[in-house]
């Protein structure tokens, strides 16, 4: 099928090759991401930026992934899709995902972890009086 597969450390990547993701990708698509969530994988990169075009089932695909993940703890993201033709269809149901322009973008971001400061943490309130 149209899928290149990557482990790269606790993460999957799957980058979707073909131009055109049907109802026909999506279950092969459905049928890779269950196959990982069991396997233990919780941190998920789908990367549609060879796509120039993805209908609805496939979308639905991601989002069910997604709910399943989110089930146990888990996140998925996605790299946009460059060259969209039904772009506003398409990124009104892919704004669930928090969404990157590149693979090394994706990466990083599951590597990247945000603190608070601590008066943000512990003293919500007092932030913001003081500001």
């Amino acid at each position: 099928m149209d899928f290149v597969k990557e482990y790269i450390d606790d993460l999957f990547y799957v980058k979707v090759t073909t131009n055109k993701a049907t109802f026909w990708e999506a279950d092969y698509l459905q049928e890779i991401l269950q196959k990982e969530i069991t396997a233990g994988y919780k941190k998920i990169i789908i990367d549609l930026s060879n796509c120039r075009t993805l209908d609805p089932p496939f979308i639905g695909a991601i989002i069910l992934s997604f709910k399943k993940l989110l089930n146990i703890s888990g996140t998925l993201k996605v790299i946009k899709p460059a060259n969209i033709q039904n772009k506003e269809d398409i990124f009104k149901s892919l704004m669930l995902f928090e969404l990157f322009n590149s693979k090394n973008e994706a990466i990083e971001s599951f590597r990247t972890v945000f603190v608070a400061p601590i008066e943000e943490m512990f003293y919500p309130r007092l932030s913001s009086v003081n500001s």
